[in-house]
C-alpha cells in the first residue's frame, strides 16, 4: 500500500523532482520563502509565472544560480527585455553571454560598449553603426567622417543627437563637443546632394524631412535677443491673454521667435524647447480645467496678477523684439 502511495503522489503532467520539494526549483522556493518571512520580498511570485519569477529574482539580486536555472531551462520570456534588466556585473557576464547567443539585443548603445569594453564581454561587437552613432555622441569629427567616406550610413537619430548638442538651450555640452559636432553637420550639410547614399536605407523614406532639419538655422546663445530680467515672461503671458491659443505648439512658437527672430521656429526641432521652464513658469499661471475641457489656453487668477504687476513694469518700455 505505501508504494502505492507515493505512486499514486505525482498525478499526470507533474514533476515529481518539483512535488518532492527538491531539485533547483525546490531550492528556489524555500529561499523565497525565507525570504517573504523575513521581509525582504513583497509578495511571493507564481514558480510557474516565469516573467514575474526572472522580475523579482533579478530585482531582489538573488543567487545567481536561481537566475541562470530559470533562463536556461525555460524560453518563454522576453530575452530583450532580461538583458536589459540584469546589472553589468563580472557575475552576470555569461548570462547576457548566453542571453546574446539567443538572440537577445541591448536596448541601449551605452550598455553594450559597457559590456565590451568594461566587463570585456565577446559575445557580440560594436558595428559600424554602432561606431559612428558613438563618434556622432561625442563629437569625433575625424572618426565620423572617415566611417561616412567609407560607406557607413547616416540615421535621423544621428542628426537630431548632432542638431540637439549644437542647441545652446536643449543640451549644457561644452564648446569642443559642441563645435566638433557643428563640424560634423555641416560636412552632411555639404553633401546634402548625395544625401541619399548616405543615409540609411530604413531613413530613406524621412529624406524631405532630414533635408529639411539641415536647412535649419542652427540657434544658439549668440544668436538670441538679450531682454531685461523678467521680460520673455511678460511678453509670452501677454500673448496667452491676446491671443488664447489653442495648442502649446503657438506659445512654444512665440517663445522661439521671441527668442532668435521671425521664421527660426522648427515645428521637426523646437517643439520640446524651453520645455522645462515651460514647466515650471508658465504652466502654472495657465487655467488647466479650461486647457482640459476646450483645448485653449488661458491664464488663471494668479497668470492675471502677475501679467498686470508686469505690464506695469515693462509696458512703457520700448524695448525691440522681432515679434
Amino acid at each position: 500500500m505505501r508504494a502505492k502511495f507515493v505512486l499514486e503522489k505525482f498525478v499526470e503532467d507533474s514533476d515529481p523532482i518539483i512535488d518532492m520539494g527538491i531539485g533547483m526549483l525546490g531550492q528556489i522556493k524555500d529561499w523565497l520563502q525565507k525570504e517573504k518571512k523575513g521581509n525582504r520580498i513583497w509578495h511571493m511570485p507564481d514558480i510557474n509565472d516565469t516573467k514575474d519569477l526572472l522580475d523579482l529574482l533579478i530585482s531582489v539580486q538573488a543567487p545567481i544560480k536561481f537566475i541562470d536555472y530559470i533562463l536556461k531551462t525555460r524560453d518563454d520570456y522576453n530575452k530583450n527585455y532580461i538583458i536589459n534588466r540584469l546589472p553589468l556585473e563580472t557575475k552576470n557576464i555569461p548570462l547576457i553571454d548566453y542571453l546574446l547567443e539567443k538572440g537577445a539585443k541591448f536596448e541601449h548603445l551605452s550598455y553594450k560598449v559597457r559590456y565590451i569594453k568594461e566587463f570585456k564581454g565577446t559575445a557580440t561587437s560594436l558595428t559600424p553603426t554602432d561606431e559612428l552613432t558613438i563618434a556622432v555622441n561625442i563629437g569625433d569629427y575625424q572618426t565620423a567622417i572617415d566611417l561616412i567616406q567609407k560607406g557607413v550610413k547616416l540615421t535621423m537619430g544621428m542628426i537630431n543627437s548632432l542638431i540637439g548638442k549644437i542647441d545652446y538651450q536643449w543640451y549644457g555640452f561644452n564648446k569642443k563637443i559642441k563645435d566638433r559636432s557643428a563640424d560634423i553637420l555641416q560636412y552632411i550639410r555639404d553633401n546634402v546632394d548625395d544625401l541619399e547614399n548616405i543615409i540609411h536605407p530604413k531613413d530613406l523614406k524621412k529624406i524631405d524631412k532630414i533635408k529639411s532639419l539641415l536647412q535649419v538655422n542652427l540657434k544658439s546663445a549668440d544668436t538670441r535677443y538679450k531682454y531685461p530680467n523678467g521680460y520673455k515672461i511678460y511678453r509670452v503671458l501677454k500673448f496667452i491673454k491676446d491671443n488664447v491659443p489653442e495648442s502649446r505648439k503657438d506659445i512654444v512658437k512665440f517663445i522661439v521667435e521671441l527668442t532668435y527672430g521671425k521664421n527660426t521656429f522648427n515645428p521637426i526641432t523646437d517643439g520640446s524647447y524651453w520645455s522645462d521652464a515651460f514647466a515650471s513658469i508658465i504652466y502654472p499661471r495657465l487655467d488647466r480645467k479650461t486647457i482640459d475641457h476646450t483645448g485653449k489656453h488661458v491664464l488663471n487668477a494668479n497668470g492675471v496678477a502677475d501679467l498686470q504687476k508686469m505690464e506695469a513694469k515693462f509696458g512703457s518700455m520700448k524695448i525691440d523684439s522681432p515679434v
